[in-house]
């Protein structure tokens, strides 16, 4: 199906666990969709429908978020050797 239910980290990201997507949500570069958007999909993994319906927008906003939203995660990600 097209539901875009998984959703696919970038690989250097898929190391980040729930507590490092709650601490990058309370450093405060995140609006608070994009919050939303951190907390119902990619930490508590609802599809892109069901973490759109209950922050209320449209799917496709989650979509046209995530690139941003995943681009600042990854700038205020410390590296880690």
């Amino acid at each position: 199906t097209a539901n875009n239910s998984r959703l696919a980290l970038p690989k250097e990201l898929e190391h980040l666990t729930r507590s490092d997507w709650e601490r990058v949500t309370d450093e405060g570069l995140l609006d608070e969709i994009d919050q939303q958007i951190v907390n119902l999909y990619i930490v508590r993994r609802l599809p892109q429908m069901d973490a759109a319906g209950e922050i209320g927008i449209d799917r496709k906003t989650i979509s046209r978020r995530l690139p941003h939203i995943l681009s600042l995660i990854h700038i205020s990600e410390p590296t880690r050797h």
